[in-house]
């Protein structure tokens, strides 16, 4: 039986005008797109585990027309067609509203069927409002040649539902609950993810491999020079709090393919970035974006920055702290990723994003041999003209010889003076009498 194709639509791009919360009371936003892209990839995730393929319809992240999505889907015939938003009313905070729904063309079958399907898991989720499956003209959903739906996860312009946009947690929540509603639909089984097991590969732990093993590993898998000289910045600050140095410098070979070997990531980034790890920007943005990547000053920076951000996912003591250069320290994310393999869709979307870390960095980085240390060998005496020997040996003789006569006038001199220091102390005494007997 032939694999189903979703295309998969992930709504607005980052820069599309309005499509933002109304201001938070420090003055930030959170833009649609952040929470649209990441849950839309998470859906992806769940649905190739389920032995669904993907295609997204909009993979630049930035804000592509609706033609051109739709075009896509149809141009590579999609089974199905599911677009992912975030609802708003006018723009501003409005408590009375709020909720979730289900959108697909006025009188498609199919295109119920399917959002009968996603609506029926996502009511098992986050307590929300549940305002139905809705009947819209929507172009998305009348020019595309298969069944498509569109989904609402709710409203940027309600306090406690704008919260959940940027929560791992409710974007994971909603990519599973809509996966299981397509496998539904499409009568393919859905597949859970398999829970990792904690206490695997612990990310708060001692160093488990030296400096100079990593060193050894880096030059032997072909780094570059920008990146082998990282590892005794990572041996010098992730001990401090309390991180494995080789758990971080094997996730920074991953991210930048062992300091950018090809010149640049797929992003765009270079060494000039100093960025180790690919952190983003504090508003974030698409993942070939380098303009949404951070650029760091210097490569301690840099580094201090991963480690920082690793041990808040981590849930290192002492995290969230002040002072950081991690762009990204968001309080929710502590304690979310205590191991390795946890960080799979978490720190980037794929379900074996730690799994890969270990298994194809962190396990060669500590099977590395230590690098032996060469024999320290003796002082070479210096080799010359045996004449020269011989007269520097005569010099040192008359040296020596010197320094006893003028020890032995020394001691003379030392004498000779004690006699003057006698005589004189005789006079001293007569001049005193001297002076007694006259009355003075």
């Amino acid at each position: 039986m032939p694999r189903k194709l979703v295309a998969v639509d992930d709504g607005h791009g980052i820069d599309t005008p309005g499509k933002r919360t109304p201001a938070m009371a420090d003055g930030k936003v959170i833009l649609e797109n952040q929470f649209n892209a990441p849950a839309a990839k998470m859906y992806a995730t769940a649905l190739n585990r389920c032995g669904i393929d993907t295609m997204f319809t909009a993979p630049e992240d930035k804000d592509v027309p609706l033609e051109t999505r739709i075009k896509r889907a149809n141009d590579a015939g999609a089974d199905l067609f599911v677009s992912w938003h975030y609802n708003a009313f006018k723009g501003n905070w409005d408590e009375t509203k709020g909720g979730y729904e289900v959108h697909h063309y006025p009188g498609s079958v199919e295109g119920k069927k399917l959002a009968t399907g996603l609506h029926g898991e996502m009511i098992k989720g986050t307590p929300q409002v549940d305002r139905g499956i809705k009947e819209s003209n929507f172009a998305v959903l009348r020019e595309t040649n298969m069944p498509a739906a569109l989904i609402e996860n709710g409203f940027m312009d309600v306090t406690k539902e704008a919260a959940l946009m940027l929560s791992f947690e409710y974007q994971k929540e909603q990519a599973e609950q809509a996966a299981a509603g397509t496998c539904k639909y499409l009568d393919v089984p859905y597949v859970p993810e398999v829970p990792v097991q904690q206490l695997s590969t612990p990310i708060i732990a001692k160093p488990s491999a030296t400096v100079g093993q990593a060193v050894a590993w880096a030059k032997a898998k072909g780094a570059t020079k920008w990146f082998i000289d990282l590892a005794p910045i990572y041996w010098q600050l992730a001990p401090l709090v309390g991180v494995d140095p080789a758990v971080v410098y094997a996730q920074a070979f991953k991210e930048t393919d062992g300091g950018y070997r090809n010149g640049r990531s797929n992003a765009g980034l270079d060494t000039s970035y100093n960025n180790p790890c690919g952190l983003k920007i504090t508003a974030g943005g698409g993942d070939r974006d380098s303009s949404a990547h951070k650029r760091f000053s210097t490569p301690e920076e840099g580094v201090q920055a991963h480690i920082d951000h690793a041990a808040l996912y981590a849930g290192a003591p002492g995290y969230p702290k002040a002072g950081t250069p991690d762009p990204r320290h968001f309080p929710y994310i502590k304690g979310k990723a205590p191991t390795v393999e946890a960080l799979g869709g978490k720190w980037a979307p794929a379900a074996d994003y730690g799994i890969s870390i270990r298994d194809s960095y962190l396990k060669p980085l500590r099977a590395t041999a230590e690098p032996a240390q060469p024999p320290v060998q003796p002082p070479t005496p210096p080799q010359g003209d045996s004449q020269v020997v011989a007269d520097l040996k005569t010099r040192i003789a008359t040296l020596e010889d010197d320094i006893a006569r003028a020890n032995d006038r020394a001691l003379v001199a030392e004498r000779e003076t004690a006699e003057i220091n006698k005589k004189l102390e005789k006079y001293q005494l007569y001049f005193k009498l001297q002076n007694e007997l006259k009355g003075v």
